[in-house]
Parts: structure tokens; C-alpha cells; sequence
């Protein structure tokens, strides 16, 4: 992994400078050496950071074909490329390193923009052909790599981060419109960012510039089957070797490396599965790091450890307490670029710095299974309020349920809440209601404007709901939606490699390995969600991989201590000195002097409404971190 930026501007321009600001600060990204290339006219400067993880001697990671006129600069891996390489070898294409990132240039003069259909991992690229005087840029299917960038009448600039497009000369302001979608629904949509000026290539999607115009286009997306066209059924068996060898051979390819490679390790069957997999292919036991909170409730250490003995790697145990929370709060927002909500990519900050500190570069890591698999509650819950009385009878005594219990999970009342979404979806994503109450919970600390959006049509505006939603099963449309929103906008992004690449750290992905993913698409919901339990097939697959405490346990999403609710810890201490400060003046929506009455009166309520309160805060919290560090 990488940090890559590139400046594009008019005849006569001088772009190295700011080309050179902006790979600066992305140091981070790619400590190991930094590259520049610069157009004859001095029209077009591409610069790369490099983080070396293959071929560790060669490979400047500036790719040009053998003529130099095509160059490009990449950030992140590309899986299989030497099948790749060898075949367009047989096609007379010459190669100058062993990196796996220049098959992208021989591609691309095969195939022009359709390279991205070949190439399969995380990456995010920007490739120059001078002959064409053609700029290209494209983003990987999921979004695991981010890459934005800035557009005016004389220029258009790329970088890695935000951070390196103001390096450059980019001026920052608050977009209120992204603001206002990250605030409620996790995400900014249409490739907005919280940053006026500042796009982000959505995930799956690839620009292209050329005369003096843009068009960014749709190159792939998550194409769940319609429900007439799910192939023929097969056996849970059947489907759980299919799934063993695919993922099996994912890990595999993603262990491909020149340093060691780690595991990330959780309590849950995600990560274990993953580390089971590696040590299947390693001629060592793989080293794993795993997360420790001191509050016994949120701590999964002693079950992570259990399963790293059994399996003989070496864990490391990374403890994360309310002072450490508070000494990297700040600096986690400022890697991240964005709102969070808790204190979770805090916690996997301190991560992917114990992981540097070992002395690894990539750590292979569980995340994604849960967006393909259906492993979240709310996933089981959307299935359930639509399936049949004998599956929620299933439910209730798999969890050891109440009738009255059951009634307030199905939660029958809040399918009438948003007249937009049963108009167009027909039923209430368990998400989205979550994401209503969030609303109602920030409205009173807000002004007028904020409520009178509708969130539903702000989603749903910006997504093909005849072409990838309607007709498609319940569970299915769930699925699409949170691949559109949280996955990218969180689980990706600042959960992943945000916090990961400010250490130095490269993270590998095998559950958004397109194979697994296409096979994950067709499976019939029961291989998802049955009998109440959450990613069925997997758990059926990993039996002879994982231990079976592993298989058994239910979802058990990370969830790092809450920040405001002790108002004694350092943690709450600081968030509260954020929350009345002066920048908190400077956010949009937000009624300051509300906000802090607020505070005022939280030490008095009662448990729940104080624990509601905690996302939309840490969210404002957040926002006055960026409008200090971004000068906003």
C-alpha cells in the first residue's frame, strides 16, 4: 500500500511543486521511497509514496510501458498478478521490476479503460497516456483504497488522502450537504465528502479526462440475482466446500508477500477463519494481534486466545483504555478526514500501531464477511420481520426470547415510520431505522434546516433502485444497501485503512476477494440467515478450520467503551472540553448553545437516553477535531 498524488494542469504549468507538498504529507502511506514524474511541458506530475511489500529492491513504483508514454502511479495490491504478467509477456509486453503493480500500464494499452475488469484486489490508481493526453483514474470495487480529488477551470488534482489535495493548494470548507449524510447516514453519498471541492471516486468507479472534460462511470457493482433467477438450490454440504476452497484459496493469494504477515484476531468466526486459513499455507504459525478492553462486557481477548492457542500462533494482546482513547483521539480524526460515532477506529488505531511496532507491514484482517454473509443483527432482523411465523418461533428460541421480547425485536410499529422507503422499497431496513433515531436524537441540538430533510430520499436518490433493489429478496436489499454506505464510509474507510496506513500498515481482505463475493451473491437466503443464526454457510464451512466455541458464537460486533458516559474517565473529559469549544460554533446544523445545555443535563438522565446520545456527540466531537486540524 501506498500514498499516490497528481496534479493535471494547463499548457505552460509548473505542477511539480504542488505535487510534491501533497506526497509529502502522505508520508505515512509510503515511508520507504517517494517518486515523482513530471510531463515534458510541465503540464501533468504524478508522485508516489511507497510502503514496500513486494520486491523489496526494485520497483519505484513510478510504471511506465516501454516507451514511456503511459505512466502511473498505484496504491494497493494487485492479486495474481504474475498469471497476469506471464500472459502479457506471451503478448511481447516487456516488465522492468517484479512489482505487482505494473501489469496495470500493460493493461491498459491492451485494453484501454477495460483493464479495470482484469484486476482483481484493493487499489486505487492514477495512469497518464501522453499520446492520448488522457488522464484515467479508478477505484477498486468495494472502495478499500481511497483516492480523492479536486476539479477547477486550470487544474484537477489527486491524492490518496484530503490532506494531500490541501497540501496542494486546495482550499477547505464544509460541504453541508455531505456533511449532513455523514451526520445521519454513515456516509457521503454521490462522491461527496464533508469537504466543499473535495470529491471522492465512488468505489467501483473509474475518471476519465481528456479535452479539458471529466465523466466519472460506473465499471462494476454489487449485482444481486432477482429472485426469478436464483440458480437451482443445492446442499449445505455443497455449498460449504465451495465456499472452503474459495476462501481458502483467497487467503492464499493474499498472503503473497516479501515481509511477514500478521492476523488481525477477534473473538468471532470472521478472523478466526481467516487465520486458520493462513497457518493451512504458512510454514510458521501466523503471529495475531487482538484488541483488549477493560471493560469485561466489550472484551473478547480470552476467547481470541483460546482459539490462537489451539492453533498455535503467537497473539499479541493491544489494551485499549479510556487514557488511551483520549491521547489518540485526535489524531485519529485527522487520519480518518471524517465524522465517527464511537470509538471503534480509535481502538483499531492503537491496533495497526502495535502491529508497526512488531515489525509487520501487512496484516490480513476479517472484515467485509460480515456485508457478504449477512452477519450483522440487523440483517437477521430484516429477514425475520419478512419470513415466515415458524422462522420467528426459530428466532425466539435460539436466542431464549419472551413473546414480548420478540414482538419489540420485530418491532412491527416502526414499518410504518418512512412513508419514502415503503413507497419505493416496500419495508424499512433495519439500518435505516437506526438511522432515524439517530435523527431524532441530534434534532433538538440542531437548527430548523437539519429536519427538514428526508434521509430516505437522500438514499435512495442516489442508488439504482429498479436496477439493483427491486425484485431482489429482502435480506439481499439489505445487503446492497449497506455495501453501498456503511462499508465503504466506515468499514473501509475508518475502521480499516485510515487508521492502518497512518502506521505504515497494509491490510488484505479476503471475504471482498470477487470470487467469493460472486459466489456469496447467488446463495439462497437459508445459507445467510437460518434458524435465527447469521452466516450459516460460513459457520458450516469453517467447521474443520476454527474451533467450534468459534462456530457457535453469535455476532459480536467490535464495540470499543463508550466515550461520554463515565463523565469522570479521560476519555469523557476530553470529548466534553471538544464539545464546548469554540469550534464547535463553526458547525453546520448545529445549534451551539443547545448542544451545550445538553451536556448540562446528561450527568441527571437516566442510562439509556445518556448511552442514545452518544453517537450524535462523538459525531460533533468529531467535527470540531476537523474543523481545528483542517482550518475550516
Amino acid at each position: 500500500m501506498c500514498g499516490i498524488a497528481a496534479v493535471l494542469g494547463e499548457k505552460g504549468a509548473n505542477t511539480l511543486e504542488k505535487a510534491r507538498a501533497a506526497i509529502a504529507i502522505l508520508h505515512h502511506r509510503g515511508p520507504d521511497r517517494s517518486t515523482v514524474w513530471q510531463s515534458n511541458d510541465g503540464r501533468v506530475t504524478l508522485a508516489h509514496a511507497r510502503l514496500s511489500t513486494i520486491d523489496l529492491l526494485s520497483g519505484p513504483q513510478l510504471n511506465t510501458n516501454e516507451d514511456a508514454t503511459v505512466i502511473a502511479v498505484v496504491n494497493g495490491e494487485f492479486y495474481g498478478f504474475e498469471e497476469t504478467r506471464t500472459h502479457l509477456e506471451t503478448l511481447g509486453h516487456t516488465f522492468r521490476t517484479r512489482t505487482d503493480s505494473e501489469i496495470l500500464i500493460h493493461l491498459y494499452e491492451r485494453h484501454g479503460t477495460s483493464c479495470v475488469d482484469h484486476l482483481e484486489g484493493e487499489f486505487a490508481f492514477v495512469l497518464w497516456d501522453e499520446r492520448e493526453q488522457t488522464l484515467f483514474a479508478a477505484r477498486d470495487r468495494f472502495g478499500a483504497k481511497p483516492l480523492y480529488y479536486s476539479q477547477n477551470k486550470n487544474e484537477l488534482l489527486f491524492a490518496s488522502e484530503i490532506k494531500g489535495l490541501q497540501q496542494a493548494g486546495v482550499t477547505l470548507a464544509w460541504n453541508h450537504q455531505g456533511l449532513l449524510e455523514k451526520l445521519i447516514l454513515q456516509t457521503s453519498l454521490a462522491g461527496r465528502t464533508v469537504f466543499q471541492g473535495v470529491q471522492e471516486l465512488p468505489a467501483g468507479h473509474y475518471l476519465l479526462y481528456k479535452n479539458g472534460t471529466s465523466a466519472v462511470r460506473q465499471y462494476w457493482d454489487l449485482c444481486y440475482p432477482l429472485e426469478e433467477n436464483l440458480p437451482p438450490p443445492q446442499s449445505d454440504d455443497s455449498y460449504a466446500e465451495t465456499l472452503l476452497a474459495l476462501l481458502d484459496q483467497a487467503v492464499h493469494t493474499r498472503m503473497k508477500s516479501d515481509v511477514p504477515v500478521g492476523c488481525y484476531l477477534s473473538g468471532g468466526i470472521d478472523s478466526n477463519s481467516v487465520l486458520g486459513l493462513m497457518n493451512r499455507h504458512a510454514t510458521q504459525p501466523v503471529p495475531a494481534f487482538c484488541l483488549s478492553f477493560d471493560d469485561p462486557s466489550l472484551d473478547e481477548f480470552d476467547q481470541a486466545a483460546l482459539s490462537a492457542s489451539r492453533m498455535g500462533s503467537p497473539l499479541t494482546k493491544v489494551s485499549v483504555t479510556s487514557q488511551s482513547l483520549a491521547a489518540d483521539f485526535v489524531q485519529t480524526i485527522w487520519h480518518c478526514e471524517t465524522l465517527i460515532e464511537n470509538a471503534n477506529c480509535v481502538a483499531r488505531f492503537s491496533l495497526s500501531r502495535a502491529v508497526r511496532d512488531a515489525g509487520y507491514r501487512v496484516v490480513l484482517t476479517g472484515d467485509g464477511s460480515d456485508e457478504v454473509f449477512a452477519g450483522y443483527p440487523i440483517f437477521v432482523i430484516d429477514s425475520l420481520r419478512h419470513g415466515t411465523a415458524t422462522e420467528m418461533q426459530e428466532l425466539k428460541q435460539a436466542l431464549g426470547l419472551t413473546d414480548e421480547a420478540l414482538r419489540q425485536l420485530l418491532n412491527p410499529a416502526a414499518l410504518t415510520a418512512s412513508p419514502t422507503l415503503l413507497s419505493r422499497l416496500g419495508y424499512l431496513p433495519a439500518w435505516l431505522e437506526g438511522r432515524h433515531h439517530l435523527c431524532k436524537e441530534l434534532a433538538p441540538i440542531c437548527h430548523p434546516a437539519f429536519r427538514q430533510h428526508d434521509i430516505d430520499a437522500l438514499l435512495l436518490n442516489s442508488l439504482q433502485v429498479r436496477n439493483q433493489l427491486n425484485g431482489r429478496s429482502i435480506i439481499n436489499q439489505s445487503l446492497y444497501l449497506h455495501a453501498k454506505t456503511s462499508l465503504p464510509g466506515v468499514t473501509l474507510s475508518s475502521l480499516s485503512d485510515r487508521v492502518e496506513m497512518a502506521h505504515s500498515v497494509e491490510s488484505r481482505l479476503p471475504f471482498l476477494d470477487r470470487r467469493v463475493v460472486d459466489f456469496a451473491r447467488t446463495l439462497p437466503r437459508s445459507q445467510k440467515i437460518n434458524k435465527g443464526a447469521e452466516k450459516f454457510v460460513l459457520r458450516k464451512a469453517m467447521r474443520s478450520v476454527v474451533p467450534p466455541e468459534i462456530c457457535g458464537r453469535r455476532k459480536r460486533p467490535l464495540s470499543a467503551p463508550l466515550g461520554l458516559t463515565d463523565g469522570r474517565s479521560p476519555f469523557a473529559q476530553l470529548l466534553e472540553d471538544i464539545l464546548r469549544s469554540r469550534y464547535l460554533e463553526n458547525i453546520p446544523f448545529v445549534d451551539a448553545k443547545a448542544t451545550r445545555q445538553l451536556l448540562d443535563r446528561r450527568p441527571s438522565m437516566d442510562p439509556l437516553p445518556r448511552q442514545r446520545l452518544e453517537a450524535p456527540l462523538m459525531s460533533l466531537a468529531s467535527a470540531c477535531v476537523l474543523s481545528e486540524k483542517f482550518s475550516l
